[in-house]
């Protein structure tokens, strides 16, 4: 994906000037892979960037030389490795991402720049990635349908006596095949007992008769990331099990209506989800949280969670995934990605929740 020029603009604008003056710092480096990549388009194994109040550089080796100058926007020097000694031994104080860099790293940089002084910063740039432009949105857009078209495929494969990591394979291969870039995570294949473990790890057990399934699955198109999470019934769904696939239904409707409310808060939403699960008598066994943010990264913000009492922001993407986990019965989540841009919120996954075309016709 090229640099958007007028992202570039607006990071120059508010991580040059706003965030190094706040912080009072002289230079900030960025080590995080995939916010080395938003912020320059360069995706390679090794490098990072220096910021500094009116320049961007790119630090990697020779290897990457050739390819950087080739993708990287003009406005980032790009820069031997080698050289860095020169921009970071000296008297400044400098910033660096402290969910990325491990206490040696640190402790080698301050022995290799004695000069300097370094402090923690948290979230900067994942703040930034929080706000997707059009283009963006559009690429995660391309991923979720590609998802989508997996699931219909992968429909017509399931068979009794298939196992876990059969299907989890098949899932696979049909995504690639499709044309997926890589999976956005490993995905999610259970049966049974199994679907009340919400995140399970797939195993040889085999489909029998009258087990449900769930496949939580996403791909990534052009470094962008899907999720979404999907029932299948290889049997006529029990009283139970239609009661709380709709119970869960109900419940993202819930946090669906509540997106739409200006200046809603992030834990509001999940409330509002969690509430309904609760007032169904199965508060208990909602698990985890409403849903995340999803971009570069599978999992990022805004996290929609009780504990997030941040507004929730414009130009978004995120997931909305309720579930409802009944230990040695079954477990059922409803998972989709949406888009939230000018208060307009767009479903990005398709895929049926109509619990009769997710039922399966299985004659084997």
């Amino acid at each position: 994906m090229k640099l958007n020029k007028y992202l570039f603009e607006y990071m120059q604008k508010h991580i040059f000037k706003f965030f190094l003056a706040k912080k009072k710092l002289q230079a900030f480096i960025v080590s995080q892979k995939h916010n080395i990549g938003y912020l320059s388009n360069f995706w390679g194994s090794f490098g990072i960037l220096l910021v500094t109040s009116n320049k961007i550089r790119l630090f990697t080796d020779s290897r990457y030389f050739e390819e950087a100058k080739k993708i990287v926007s003009p406005k980032i020097e790009i820069c031997d490795y080698k050289r860095i000694k020169q921009y970071l031994n000296k008297d400044i104080l400098i910033g660096y991402e402290a969910n990325d860099v491990s206490v040696s790293q640190i402790k080698n940089w301050q022995k290799q720049f004695p000069k300097a002084h370094f402090r923690i910063t948290i979230d900067t740039v994942e703040n930034l990635r929080i706000s997707k432009t059009q283009q963006e949105i559009q690429e995660i857009q391309k991923a979720a349908k590609l998802s989508d078209k997996v699931l219909d495929i992968i429909r017509n494969q399931i068979k009794l006596g298939i196992t876990e990591k059969e299907l989890q394979w098949e899932i696979i291969k049909i995504a690639y095949n499709l044309g997926a870039e890589k999976m956005a995570f490993s995905p999610i294949v259970s049966f049974g007992k199994h679907t009340a473990h919400p995140h399970h790890k797939p195993s040889q057990k085999k489909l029998c008769k009258k087990d449900i399934i769930l496949i939580d699955l996403g791909v990534k198109m052009n470094k962008y990331c899907s999720d979404m999470t999907r029932m299948f019934f290889t049997a006529p769904p029990t009283n139970l099990q239609k009661k709380i696939f709709q119970i869960v239904f109900e419940a993202q409707q819930q946090a669906i209506k509540k997106i739409k409310i200006n200046n809603i808060l992030c834990s509001q939403i999940d409330y509002s989800a969690r509430e309904y699960i609760k007032n169904a008598g199965y508060g208990e066994y909602f698990e985890h949280s409403l849903g995340h943010g999803v971009g570069l990264m599978i999992h990022e913000s805004p996290s929609l969670s009780q504990k997030n009492s941040v507004k929730f922001p414009n130009n978004s993407v995120f997931t909305i995934e309720p579930g409802i986990y009944l230990p040695g019965k079954f477990g059922i989540r409803l998972e989709d990605l949406f888009s939230y841009s000018s208060n307009k919120l767009v479903q990005l996954s398709k895929y049926t929740k109509n619990i009769e075309e997710l039922t399966l016709n299985l004659s084997k």
